[in-house]
């Protein structure tokens, strides 16, 4: 992993560090008005629809009890199908000026938590390697969209080649 990936992935290092756990928490739980969730819905689906037809990339599965509101667009990537790794597909994307990054690290792997005892962890694991997070802000516009899209299936070789931009992310 480089040094520009490392620096996307926090790691908390003592207690009380400007980490928004406290914020996420609330986030996660607090009801979200329809106005906000399904622009990101249909952000993280127009990425599904998009890479429906490529192997090794996938977005978080749902679980069947619920809906989720994909605050965050998280794929999968399965670097033996997909044909290049998570990382590979960051610095592609880093790039063509496109901000992406790994899903957050484990709470059992910051370095604060190093000899704490745990159990399990090797699904978070398997997360942090695999996963990824595309731009997901429900101001992200559909041709900012398109062209994280085209950047990241690029390794295809099969799309238009597009000029060069920025996509931010919220």
């Amino acid at each position: 992993m480089s040094d520009c990936q490392i620096a996307r992935m926090y790691s908390g290092w003592k207690m009380g560090e400007a980490y928004p756990v406290s914020f996420l928490c609330q986030e996660s739980h607090r009801p979200r008005p329809t106005r906000c969730v399904q622009p990101r819905r249909a952000v993280a689906f127009r990425y599904q629809d998009a890479f429906a037809h490529l192997r090794g990339i996938s977005l978080m599965p749902q679980a069947p009890y619920g809906l989720r509101t994909n605050w965050l667009s998280c794929f999968l990537i399965d670097e033996r199908r997909f044909g290049r790794s998570r990382d590979e597909l960051i610095g592609a994307l880093d790039a063509a000026n496109v901000e992406s990054r790994p899903v957050w690290k484990p709470m059992h792997a910051q370095p604060l938590y190093a000899g704490c005892a745990r159990y399990g962890g090797e699904v978070a694991e398997d997360l942090l390697h695999c996963g990824i997070c595309l731009p997901s802000s429900s101001r992200v516009s559909a041709e900012d969209q398109l062209y994280v899209m085209f950047r990241a299936i690029g390794g295809y070789g099969s799309l238009l080649d597009l000029p060069e931009g920025s996509v931010a992310i919220a």
